[in-house]
């Protein structure tokens, strides 16, 4: 809707001018936040196991916004029973038919409320008229029983890429809709969780729903190191290496291989050398690890005196280290700052500092506290 009300002194108003100015101003909100923010999952809506079995799963409040860019709020935690009686059985009608899963939709509604009676109404003969003097903005919360191929009918994005077979059809933008469409999964369905398995080992899977980008305040940075940005460590100091984030990471295994996600030799990297020279990997006893906090993560040095008198060189690859609510952490180092960030998920963390022997430390403390200044 693109025609606003033009108001002057003496217009006569109807409940139609009222309701088309409330539906522009919606309208077009709900346009911007399609095509400026996407939809899905903006903050929160967890879901997680219910402490108690029989009372299903628990969906933490939150907001996503659905295709049509409208705003779903949920504004306290819900819990929900998990239907496994909707799932459709075998053929001889005694056993689940194990290609299916549940599937937890939120959606958009409304809800008419308030009874207020009308002034003046045709239909009103002899007793008073009432109608509903306010909508609601409301959810509501669905399972649907899918196979695991038809997932992605309810916005959850399989990750499959585009393999070679499965080429797009050409651009050709004359046939193709028009970007002011929406483009909407099934019953307009914003994916919250997969469940699967049964009533006895029920698994909850909410990595690939469908999220868009987080306000900075919801993101996760790296708050502290162990060491200053541009500056000196001594050789002592070197041989633990810590970084801290200012949000739990997402739980991991200790492994040591390296993962495609969380703390590891691929993530967390440190290489010595000079700018004219290649670039060695700083050597470790064991792999870059998280320690029991959460938010501590730790690389440890072999033989940290022999780099000595090396500029050491600190990567952390953001993009692949995932915080507590599995988003990447916002940690571009801007300005050689603390916390990182630049309101985007993911990032590359880069630092590098100067290592010197135990009394060149000293030396270097002393002298940068008379001058006021960090070493």
């Amino acid at each position: 809707m693109l025609d606003r009300i033009r108001y002057f002194t003496g217009r006569h108003m109807t409940a139609r001018d009222f309701r088309d100015a409330d539906d522009y101003h919606r309208s077009m909100r709900h346009l911007h936040n399609r095509m400026l923010h996407g939809w899905g999952v903006a903050c929160g809506l967890e879901v997680t196991a219910h402490p108690r079995p029989e009372c299903g799963i628990v969906v933490q409040c939150g907001l996503a916004i659905d295709c049509c860019g409208r705003e779903i709020v949920v504004p306290a935690a819900v819990s929900r029973r998990v239907p496994w009686d909707q799932l459709p059985k075998t053929q001889n009608g005694t056993e689940r038919d194990k290609d299916y899963l549940l599937v937890l939709c939120l959606q958009y509604c409304e809800v008419l409320t308030e009874k207020v009676p009308v002034l003046y109404s045709n239909e009103a003969c002899s007793s008073a008229s009432y109608e509903d003097g306010r909508v609601r903005e409301s959810y509501a919360i669905h399972w649907h029983a899918v196979k695991e191929a038809d997932l992605e009918q309810y916005g959850w994005q399989l990750p499959t890429g585009c393999a070679p077979g499965a080429d797009p059809p050409p651009c050709d933008t004359s046939a193709s809709a028009c970007c002011l469409e929406p483009d909407c999964p099934r019953d307009g369905c914003v994916a919250l969780a997969v469940v699967r398995g049964d009533e006895t080992t029920p698994a909850i899977d909410t990595t690939q729903r469908r999220f868009i980008g987080a306000t900075p305040e919801h993101l996760t940075h790296i708050c502290w190191i162990s060491w200053t940005h541009g500056g000196y460590m001594s050789a002592s100091q070197l041989s633990e290496v810590s970084v801290r984030f200012d949000r739990p990471l997402a739980e991991q295994k200790d492994n040591e291989e390296a993962g495609p996600v969380g703390i590891n030799e691929r993530t967390f990297v440190m290489q010595a050398g000079e700018q004219r020279e290649d670039l060695d990997f700083v050597m470790f006893n064991k792999v870059p690890h998280r320690l029991p906090d959460g938010r501590t993560v730790v690389h440890d040095v072999v033989r940290p005196e022999q780099y000595i008198g090396h500029t050491i060189q600190v990567t952390l690859r953001c993009d692949f280290i995932l915080d507590c609510h599995g988003n990447p952490v916002d940690g571009t180092h801007l300005r050689g700052r603390l916390p990182t960030g630049n309101g985007v998920v993911g990032g590359d963390f880069q630092s590098w500092f100067r290592v010197v022997s135990d009394d060149d430390y000293k030396r270097l403390t002393a002298a940068a506290n008379t001058a006021g200044a960090t070493p």
